[in-house]
C-alpha cells in the first residue's frame, strides 16, 4: 500500500509520498489531496511555520522556536488536526505514517 508519511524536514514539504516499498515517490500532496484546497492550504502554513523556527543566514542556521508555550501548544494541536483530516480525506487509500515527532517542541 501507498504511504503518506508526514515528516518534518527543514526546507521540504510536510508531505512524502511513498510507493510499497517505502521508497520515495514525491515531496508532495497526493492527488486525492489536491480537491481540498483548505487542507493544501493548512500544510503550506504548517511548513511555512516549521521553517520560521530557524534562523538561517549564510554564517548561522539554528533553532529559535516558538515565541511562547501557547503559541507551541497551538501549533502541536494545528498539525495532529491535520494529520486527523488528512486521514479522513484519504480512508483506506493511502497508509498515514506520522512522523512528525511533535515532543521535539517540548524539549
Amino acid at each position: 500500500m501507498r504511504t503518506i508519511r508526514f515528516l518534518f524536514d527543514y526546507g521540504a514539504d510536510v508531505l512524502w509520498l511513498c510507493d510499497e516499498d517505502g521508497g520515495l515517490i514525491d515531496n508532495c500532496a497526493p492527488p486525492e489531496l489536491l480537491d481540498h484546497p483548505d487542507i493544501i492550504s493548512d500544510l503550506h502554513w504548517i511548513g511555512e511555520t516549521y521553517m520560521s523556527l530557524f534562523l538561517n543566514t549564510p554564517h548561522v542556521f539554528e533553532w529559535v522556536g516558538f515565541k511562547n508555550d501557547a503559541e507551541r501548544d497551538g501549533f502541536v494541536a494545528f498539525v495532529r488536526d491535520t494529520i486527523a483530516r488528512i486521514r479522513t480525506t484519504v480512508g483506506d487509500r493511502y497508509l498515514i505514517e506520522d512522523n512528525s515527532d511533535l515532543d521535539q517542541f517540548y524539549q
